[in-house]
């Protein structure tokens, strides 16, 4: 059972032969956000389930439907922690999001450190969003709103009509990295003005039409 004075170290760092990480990847943390997001909407409803087996007490006088409500309260509380993490520590002063948050530095401290990559953006855009929704706290969408505006000042090259794969470079993104930002950027843009949506549907639409156009061809 997770304890519900769960800190966000205990979660976005690994463990390696039995010890904890001095280096998480932003990334991985915002994979594990946007997981455990999906699995509390799954469960949404599940109070009202009429199915035996949940229902049976156990020898503790607790049912597995109890355990599995408490579980997505404190799943809702590591998600609120690791947001704060993504949100607070691991962006950089431009306002992106660097790949990797290193705690080895005794005297300095931790620090966020590394190019900034276009993955991580879209995957930390999209983390913040499903935060915002899963425990309804505006202030991720809002994260995830200047997030993307940082995006758009430090990663885009006009040269490649999109954006470069990091930060002080000019190499385009590649498939995966694509598809990620066109998603993330598709759902953000519900929350921008419509100055920063049109700017988005101007960059997007093209590369949303190729890939749909592709998606025919194959089938």
């Amino acid at each position: 059972m997770i304890q519900r004075s769960v800190q966000p170290w205990a979660a976005v760092f690994d463990l390696v032969d039995g010890e904890r990480s001095q280096i998480t990847k932003s990334g991985d943390v915002a994979r594990f956000i946007s997981a455990i997001a999906e699995f509390v909407r799954a469960t949404n409803g599940i109070e009202n389930t009429k199915a035996g087996p949940l229902l049976e007490k156990g020898d503790d006088g607790k049912t597995p439907l109890d355990l599995l409500v408490s579980a997505r309260t404190d799943l809702k509380l590591l998600i609120m922690a690791m947001s704060n993490f993504l949100a607070r520590e691991a962006i950089g002063a431009e306002g992106l999001v660097r790949p990797f948050y290193d705690r080895s530095d005794l005297v300095a401290g931790p620090v966020s450190k590394g190019d900034p990559q276009l993955l991580d953006q879209a995957l930390t855009i999209r983390a913040l969003l499903d935060a915002s929704e899963t425990i309804s706290a505006e202030v991720y969408r809002t994260t995830a709103i200047d997030l993307m505006a940082s995006v758009n000042q430090h990663l885009y090259r006009p040269a490649l009509a999109f954006y470069s794969a990091a930060a002080t470079g000019t190499v385009r993104a590649d498939l995966e990295t694509t598809v990620a930002m066109l998603v993330a950027g598709e759902r953000v843009a519900k929350g921008l003005d419509s100055e920063r949506q049109a700017r988005w549907n101007r960059v997007a639409r093209p590369w949303i039409g190729a890939l749909r156009d592709a998606a025919l061809l194959v089938h």
